[in-house]
């Protein structure tokens, strides 16, 4: 998972895409990995493209004057679930992963941002201040009725990934994600990865990052008990961290010096 994902990040970074013959991507946003390694999805010029891992030929998937951002291949490989501002607000919608008809999952007036999957494809994660404060919710590939999967009030809670049997849920806790562009930035406030405990009878969480910088977008791997994330340090741009979730020593694992590291992925999730 370590390597795919810097990979990936460093490819789109790198801008070697294609959207078409001898043009360059620039300012690519929000890549995915698809869980079989081959392909990238990302966000460009507000519509969903993917390209092939190894570089090429970008294909463009949406064509919409609205903004579509954060895709998501599902764990099997049939869907890319993403958010689109087609509506005025952003919400979540889903198509198939070679591109087609986008369908409509979530209506309510807030913005609703993916960020994830339910391993066994039939639920998307996504975020949402629809309650005041930001909750990581789940709906149903079918659609119907979001549920809430957090419940801290007042807190914004971003970023939700699933353990594969659906216990522990891992996010970011804090308001960090309004200025994640602002280099060692520190405040009461700021965003730190928490863990929860699915199979409490309450709402349960253990803070796996204790610093007072923004921890941002992390990426667990449930196999070696890890968390990956984006941190800016100091007079550093933003770099990859990862921690044992248990907390402890942080090993920085990036160290770029003209540009940071933005919207961490990976796949499987």
């Amino acid at each position: 998972m370590r390597y795919l994902t810097f990979l990936l990040l460093y490819a789109m970074a790198a801008g070697v895409n294609y959207a078409s013959a001898g043009d360059d991507v620039r300012n690519a946003r929000y890549p995915a990995l698809a869980a079989d390694g081959k392909t990238i999805a990302f966000s460009y010029t507000g519509d969903i493209w993917t390209v092939p891992s190894t570089g090429g030929e970008a294909n463009r998937l949406t064509a919409h004057l609205a903004d579509d951002i954060m895709p998501n291949y599902s764990p099997d490989g049939r869907w890319i679930a993403f958010s689109s501002s087609r509506f005025g607000n952003y919400d979540v919608f889903l198509m198939p992963s070679e591109g087609g008809t986008a369908r409509q999952l979530t209506f309510n007036s807030a913005s609703d941002y993916v960020s994830g999957w339910f391993p066994e494809s039939d639920s998307i994660l996504f975020h949402s201040d629809r309650n005041g404060g930001s909750d990581v919710f789940k709906i149903a590939v079918s659609g119907g009725m979001p549920i809430k999967l957090t419940g801290y009030d007042y807190e914004r809670e971003s970023g939700g990934r699933i353990s594969p049997d659906r216990r522990y849920l891992c996010l970011s806790v804090g308001s960090g994600l309004s200025s994640w562009w602002r280099r060692d930035l520190r405040a009461g406030r700021e965003s730190n990865v928490y863990m929860l405990d699915r199979s409490k009878g309450r709402f349960e969480s253990t803070r796996v990052t204790t610093s007072d910088h923004s921890e941002l977008w992390p990426v667990p791997d449930f196999e070696s008990k890890v968390v990956y994330f984006v941190s800016a340090r100091g007079d550093s741009y933003a770099q990859i961290f990862a921690v044992p979730f248990d907390g402890g020593n942080e090993t920085k694992l990036t160290a770029f010096d003209d540009d940071g590291v933005q919207w961490l992925n990976s796949n499987p999730q």
